[in-house]
């Protein structure tokens, strides 16, 4: 069963267009992990909301452990504001159209 994860956060506003260039340097890697989905990217000014898709429950944990991941969290320490608000979800898909499922 594919897992879903939302992960929003502030960025510092001095450092947001470095976040995000550090984001998409990562995403190009982990767009290629086994199991990847959807590794996506979504901001206003106040919030960056990442939302991923991965194939099951193993593919995520493998992710979770890679280098990559832990490379972007020391990159990005100091741009974002207080702590990101990670939430991982069970994907119900709406509906048959295409629209209705992550």
């Amino acid at each position: 069963m594919s897992v879903v994860i939302v992960v929003s956060f502030k960025p510092d506003p001095t450092h947001r267009d470095e976040l995000i260039a550090a984001v998409d340097r990562a995403a190009r890697v982990f767009h290629t992990e086994h199991g990847c989905e959807r590794f996506t990217l979504s901001a206003n000014d106040q919030r960056i909301v990442l939302i991923e898709k991965w194939s099951h429950q193993h593919a995520l944990q493998a992710h979770q452990g890679t280098t990559r991941l832990h490379e972007l969290f020391a990159e990005i320490d100091g741009m974002v504001i207080g702590n990101p608000d990670i939430q991982i979800l069970t994907p119900h898909p709406l509906g048959e159209a295409p629209q209705g499922v992550l």
